[in-house]
């Protein structure tokens, strides 16, 4: 899966690259094709996303599985929280 989350990855970052290059030249139609285009890759890269998560769960036991659950999804619900409390660098 690797290469196609890169790649995915990739299309994602030129598509904003045109949205921000849009919205520089004040380019509305512009920016809101250019919009479509983000939310199609940003689409692509979350569905692969998930897909890779559940190829790494499929081979994990039952503790391991819990492990990597709370270092990927609960951590970064964390961090997010922190974030939005204003408690944490949100990174």
């Amino acid at each position: 899966m690797r290469p196609e989350l890169q790649a995915a990855r990739r299309g994602l970052f030129d598509a904003r690259s045109v949205f921000r290059d849009a919205l520089r030249r004040n380019d509305v139609p512009g920016a809101r094709q250019a919009r479509t285009r983000v939310s199609v890759a940003q689409a692509k890269v979350d569905s692969l996303s998930a897909e890779a998560m559940l190829a790494e769960l499929a081979v994990l036991r039952p503790e391991q599985r819990e492990r990597y659950l709370r270092w990927t999804i609960d951590a970064q619900r964390f961090r997010e929280f922190r974030r939005l409390q204003g408690t944490g660098s949100g990174l």
